[in-house]
């Protein structure tokens, strides 16, 4: 039903996000003497937020793979209808068969296309989320640590949806190929966006279920 997945979904969060901040931390401090970056306001900044961003997506992306791509083919599962009998199945059960079916690398299938995915995503999250900060910062003439609840609330939902509107196509590309078995459905990420805008069109194909998942 409407849960399907979510075992897998909550065993991945804890990790995900533990691993995603850690390392946006420790990139956003690398990158900072790397690149000799002193202000934490204006253009430098907000390039470096972009950058620590889409490294530590990747990072965490790589570290928990595995149960996205078990949370995204036990949500898209229909049960099958064998006489009597409804086969549903389990964690276990899938994870055997994509290792049968696939190999080991079928745990990692779509990871090229979701590594380029949470690129995108995440730089345009951590970076527009600084620069909404820095804005609501000038409005009401206070230092970061002063800025309102509220404020901080605005410039983490836009940040979201611009990040979400920008790399959707990306996620639909990857969920379609995490959930195939057999050869790949598509040879690229070019090749791919090509083929489902041209068999499914923009709105019903590349932004299919775009204002679902933004709520």
């Amino acid at each position: 039903g409407f849960w399907r997945g979510v075992g897998a979904s909550v065993v991945r969060v804890a990790p995900y996000f533990g691993v995603k901040f850690l390392a946006l931390e420790q990139f956003k401090g690398l990158l900072r003497r790397a690149f000799a970056v002193e202000s934490k306001s204006g253009a430098a900044a907000m390039a470096l937020g972009f950058g620590a961003g889409s490294l530590a997506g990747m990072t965490a992306v790589c570290a928990t793979y595995p149960f996205d791509v078990l949370r995204a083919r036990m949500a898209a599962y229909q049960a099958t209808v064998n006489a009597k009998t409804v086969v549903q199945p389990t964690y276990r059960s899938e994870f055997q068969t994509i290792v049968k079916q696939n190999g080991f690398k079928g745990l990692y299938r779509g990871l090229g296309i979701t590594l380029k995915g949470i690129c995108v995503h995440d730089g345009f999250k951590f970076g527009s989320y600084d620069w909404c900060k820095q804005q609501i910062q000038q409005f009401y003439g206070c230092p970061p640590e002063d800025i309102p609840f509220m404020g901080r609330v605005v410039s983490g939902a836009l940040a979201g949806l611009l990040a979400q509107t920008v790399a959707y196509p990306t996620d639909v590309l990857r969920r379609r190929m995490q959930t195939s078995d057999g050869p790949p459905r598509y040879t690229g990420v070019v090749q791919g966006m090509t083929e489902i805008y041209r068999t499914e069109g923009f709105q019903r194909g590349l932004f299919r279920g775009w204002g679902v998942n933004c709520v």
